[in-house]
């Protein structure tokens, strides 16, 4: 663990592959929803760290090679890539939404969204019902590429389905939400 350290940000590449993943932990599960690692290859991963909430960060340190499986690598590893901005084109960042509890009984929600770009400072929050129709709203700061929040409604939202849309920059996260 780094003192003071906000973010840890991870980079798995291999030639064709580029991946970077943010998270406010020195640890980081493999378990990725989009483009995930292949089982049985080669990884390069390097990780460096950033003081501020992912606005800067420190130079990466130096790699290591890894695989899920019994794959075998080689012993001295994959060569570094040489120039990431090769690679800019398929740099992921891998956002997540998660509500809870959902089911709910519609007075509160809490909401969680990880890996919003750093450039992000202000995540918006639309909920809407079954007919389109907007029943709140909020615009709350992103931290460090992470959101955490609580969202309380003005009056109990009535059973039925229910669609929580989150926009940070030009990206948009959909969730279901069932009020019981």
């Amino acid at each position: 663990n780094v003192v003071s350290a906000t973010n840890y940000q991870f980079e798995f590449s291999r030639p064709g592959y580029l991946r970077r993943i943010v998270s406010p932990t020195r640890s980081q599960a493999l378990n990725f929803y989009t483009f995930p690692l292949t089982y049985n290859t080669c990884y390069n991963v390097r990780v460096r760290i950033s003081y501020d909430g992912g606005t800067t960060y420190c130079p990466f340190g130096p790699y290591c090679t890894i695989t899920l499986g019994s794959g075998s690598c080689n012993f001295f590893g994959m060569a570094p890539v040489a120039d990431e901005s090769d690679y800019s084109d398929i740099v992921i960042t891998d956002e997540q939404l998660t509500l809870w509890p959902n089911p709910n009984d519609g007075s509160l929600v809490n909401i969680a969204l990880d890996g919003i770009p750093a450039s992000v400072g202000t995540v918006s929050v639309d909920v809407m019902d079954a007919f389109g129709k907007l029943v709140a709203t909020r615009t709350i700061p992103a931290q460090g590429g992470y959101l955490k929040t609580s969202m309380s409604f003005e009056q109990d939202l009535a059973p039925g389905l229910y669609l929580v849309n989150v926009r940070t920059g030009e990206t948009l996260r959909t969730q279901r939400l069932v009020i019981q």
